[in-house]
């Protein structure tokens, strides 16, 4: 691990920046690892071990889900409260605190999510295969970062940190999407309360101990989103989002309490929730893939030409456009065949992607086949991108 500056004798916290710089291929490693062994178990005879455990149905205080969705809208919400939480500090003082700063990877990013989802609604319009057309939309920072870094430390940091602004950008994409597409109340009374404990949150921001404080309320939104039927992943973003953070980093003088937060709760979501997330979600069992019918094609096509095709065109067409414009500047240090190559480690979608073909496909079907395109997607984007950026390297680099 490379040392941060130190102020007052205090260790800066790792945030996703640094983090995913310096242990990308440790974190991007566990995620296939756990991919992997996912896969292999669905396929093998452990696969009635493997579906007892993710199925194994465990109840609390009145909410009753299985493994599966305990990590996916329990576990995960942390996730999401750790990336928030590094949305808010890129936006305060990092690579997305000026508009001249932020223009070029916001627009490369809205190119990379509009053309996917074009991609996708083409192949299928109607319902209930269209449900998944915000599948494809998604990087995985960790996957994509960590692919990169096996290309070797003479790519340019620039481009990775590129890649990484443009990852955040999706992140936030994709929490708006989730937020507003796929949450459907259905308790009334839950939701009312979910929305009294906010203002509470609104209300004791400002304490001193407001760290405990949105520690217990952030439980029980978590409960009552959980109830009302909205993903308990949203608790994690509300909390981030209200969580006090307006020191500058490199103004400060010691770590605010959101910044302990995130470095205590950041190796916790890299090294055991989010494997653990792809460990439960990645078990697809190749006898149970049915691609024969109409509707699973059209569903893994469309993934498959979502991420593979309209994550590098819209990225590298969006950021040509913009540019040749004057509406934002590519940064110096990379050149345009290399941003097409970072455009196709973008079509890694793996960890968002997942989590929303669960929250699109009420049919195992329909969900399989969009698991299957997220899988093939991925493999041959990081394939691509890697000949890509290899070439270009070897050509350029000395």
């Amino acid at each position: 691990m490379t040392k941060h500056k130190r102020h007052s004798a205090i260790t800066l916290p790792r945030n996703i920046l640094s983090f995913l710089l310096h242990e990308e291929r440790r974190s991007g490693s566990l995620l296939l690892i756990a991919a992997t062994t996912a896969f292999v178990l669905s396929n093998t005879n452990f696969n009635d071990l493997y579906q007892s455990f993710i199925h194994n149905k465990i109840s609390l205080g009145g909410v009753s889900l299985d493994v599966k969705h305990w990590i996916s809208e329990g576990l995960m919400s942390l996730f999401f409260l750790v990336v928030t939480l590094e949305v808010k500090r890129e936006l305060i003082d990092g690579e997305l605190r000026s508009w001249r700063k932020a223009s070029f990877p916001v627009t490369a990013a809205v190119g990379g999510m509009l053309l996917p989802a074009l991609i996708y609604t083409s192949i299928n319009q109607y319902a209930p295969e269209s449900n998944g057309w915000a599948v494809p939309i998604a990087t995985d920072i960790a996957i994509a970062i960590g692919v990169l870094g096996l290309i070797g430390k003479r790519i340019p940091r620039s481009l990775r940190i590129f890649l990484l602004a443009l990852a955040i950008i999706d992140d936030i994409g994709s929490i708006i999407i989730i937020g507003l597409f796929f949450n459907h109340p259905e308790n009334a009374f839950a939701l009312i309360a979910a929305f009294t404990v906010i203002m509470f949150l609104v209300l004791f921001r400002r304490q001193r101990n407001w760290l405990v404080i949105f520690g217990v309320l952030g439980f029980i939104l978590w409960y009552c989103f959980t109830l009302a039927g909205i993903s308990g992943t949203m608790t994690g973003v509300i909390l981030a989002v209200l969580a006090p953070l307006v020191t500058s980093r490199k103004n400060a003088t010691h770590l605010q309490s959101s910044e302990k937060v995130e470095d205590i709760l950041l190796p916790l979501t890299a090294y055991i929730i989010v494997p653990l997330f792809v460990f439960a979600n990645a078990g697809l069992r190749l006898s149970d893939l049915s691609l024969e019918s109409g509707s699973s094609l059209n569903v893994f096509a469309g993934v498959t030409g979502g991420l593979l095709i309209g994550k590098p065109v819209g990225i590298f067409a969006a950021s040509f456009v913009s540019n040749l414009l004057g509406l934002s500047r590519k940064p110096a240090g990379f050149t345009w065949t290399q941003l097409l190559g970072v455009g196709f480690l973008a079509g890694i979608g793996f960890t968002v992607s997942l989590l929303i073909a669960d929250l699109s496909f009420e049919n195992h079907a329909l969900r399989d086949a969009a698991i299957a395109g997220v899988f093939t997607a991925s493999i041959l984007s990081s394939i691509i991108g890697v000949f890509i950026l290899r070439t270009v390297k070897s050509r350029t680099v000395k």
